[in-house]
C-alpha cells in the first residue's frame, strides 16, 4: 500500500469484506497511522450489493428488449 500511495501520489480508499485478516489489530494500527489511507468495510450480509445476477443477464443480451428483437 505504501508503494501504491507513493506511485499514485494521492489518498487510497480500500473497500474490504469482513475477512478476519482485514480486521486484524496490526492492520488497524497501520491504517490509523496514515492519513492518506481510508478503509471501509462491507456489511456482513448485503445481498442488495450483489449485482452479478442482474448484470450478467444484460451482458448476455437476455433482457426483454433483446428477447423481443
Amino acid at each position: 500500500m505504501i508503494a501504491a500511495h507513493q506511485q499514485l501520489g494521492g489518498p487510497i480508499v480500500l473497500v474490504w469484506d469482513n475477512l478476519n485478516v482485514h480486521k486484524a489489530a496490526d492492520l488497524q494500527k497501520f491504517a490509523e497511522a496514515r492519513d492518506w489511507l481510508t478503509i471501509y468495510y462491507l456489511p456482513p450480509y448485503a445481498p442488495d450489493l450483489n449485482t452479478s445476477s442482474s448484470a450478467s443477464g444484460a451482458a448476455h443480451g437476455t433482457s426483454s428488449t433483446a428477447a423481443n428483437s
